[in-house]
């Protein structure tokens, strides 16, 4: 699956770019454009000339769309109006548009956080390997700590949208996603964990200080690699999640055993 952002230029050959919108062709030829920001963002920046702007963007992001639906390529593409500039095509290995719209906005669109539409964006759907080593936590963890039950499998509603973001534990002190790193879909895995980033930033910045203090993502990982190869993907695929992370302000965990990961939600609910 292919993206890339659609860049505007607020003063003309000035230099200084924002992304406008992020499009998403699937490998099935399905595409899907979407605004990276709304008016009432572009209103604390711009004042009263924000209404013409967000036109201008809906009026790019149709065109582009009916572009490449009809075929096209990006880069044959001329935008309806000057400014606007379609970016590099970049490849995801997510499965639905959707989770491609929210990982270039995570990328390139700076704004993105507070787009009603991108946060409306379907959750993707948990993968059997993510539910077995979910599972696997939660009932090692309530082992030692029945009483955090209801803590795992949190969902909750952002504002007055109709999506519901899910979080795999909310304590009171932690809270974290799960995540995996697969050899044999490497790629496809670091994009879901990134996705599960966004996630934990939209509930931080959802609760802010009445939430918990501690956001972590734990990550199983292999024992042992099968191949020096393998062994070298697995080290650059841990590298690109914590980077990812470290922007915002994530704490990686990495763990090759449940045990390890459900023994360390104990630990962080009773320490702090």
């Amino acid at each position: 699956m292919e993206w890339f952002p659609i860049r505007f230029e607020p003063i003309q050959n000035g230099g200084e770019r924002l992304t406008a919108a992020i499009a998403v062709i699937g490998q099935d030829g399905a595409v899907k454009v979407v605004p990276s920001f709304e008016n009432r963002q572009l209103q604390c920046v711009f004042g009263e000339a924000s209404r013409g702007i967000i036109d201008l963007v809906r009026a790019a992001s149709v065109s582009l769309e009916t572009h490449l639906k009809n075929g096209s390529s990006a880069g044959e593409w001329k935008a309806p109006s000057s400014g606007f500039y379609a970016d590099t095509i970049r490849t995801t290995y997510v499965h639905s548009l959707d989770e491609a719209i929210v990982l270039g906005a995570m990328e390139t669109a700076c704004l993105a956080a507070n787009n009603r539409t991108i946060l409306e964006m379907d959750s993707p759907d948990v993968t059997e390997e993510e539910e077995s080593w979910a599972r696997q936590i939660r009932d090692a963890a309530l082992h030692q700590a029945p009483h955090l039950k209801d803590a795992f499998g949190k969902t909750f509603r952002v504002r007055n949208l109709t999506r519901r973001t899910r979080i795999d534990f909310i304590g009171s002190h932690l809270a974290a996603n799960f995540g995996k790193v697969v050899p044999h879909n490497i790629g496809y895995y670091v994009d879901r964990s990134r996705i599960k980033l966004w996630n934990l930033r939209i509930m931080r910045d959802h609760f802010g200080a009445l939430g918990p203090q501690r956001i972590e993502l734990l990550l199983n990982i292999p024992q042992v690699a099968e191949s020096p190869g393998q062994e070298e993907m697995l080290k650059e695929a841990i590298g690109q999640i914590e980077a990812e992370a470290d922007l915002e302000d994530i704490r990686l965990r990495t763990f090759t055993e449940a045990e390890g990961a459900a023994g360390h939600i104990v630990q962080a609910e009773r320490a702090a």
